[in-house]
């Protein structure tokens, strides 16, 4: 991930925009060790998290004359994770969103688990919100 954060490689002063989420073998502490909060602190693009963790965040980045958000949510979140995806949704409505978590489908008929319908029923009703993507794909 250092090479997207480096200015020198990516002409960029601010590094390419990014933001990581877990997975259900990414248990413990390592990861907020390496992509915690204050690995995204002070950039431009980093919105911010929910809670003392960055297990939950979101990003800002624009393409051209296009707006966009991007919600990273953890593996499994709770209602009071999805609550937060919405006010984030609602404060940001002027930019396309994109929602990310590792479980949303769970095989390759694209069947939802249970994490990736509760998250899709707690964003659906945001027009903003045109793409969603996982990891857990077996």
């Amino acid at each position: 991930m250092s090479y997207l954060e480096d200015p020198i490689t990516t002409c960029l002063s601010d590094r390419v925009p990014y933001s990581m989420v877990r997975g259900n073998h990414d248990t413990g502490n390592l990861f907020d060790y390496y992509f915690g909060v204050a690995r995204f602190n002070g950039r431009s693009y980093y919105g911010g998290h929910y809670s003392n963790t960055n297990q939950n965040n979101y990003v800002l980045f624009d393409v051209g004359e296009f707006l966009y958000i991007s919600i990273s949510l953890d593996y499994n979140p709770d209602i009071d994770e999805l609550n937060w995806a919405k006010s984030i949704l609602q404060s940001h409505s002027d930019r396309r969103a994109i929602i990310i978590s590792h479980s949303i489908l769970d095989n390759p008929a694209g069947d939802w688990t249970t994490p990736g319908l509760n998250i899709y029923n707690a964003v659906k009703k945001h027009p903003n919100v045109f793409l969603m993507l996982c990891g857990h794909m077996h």
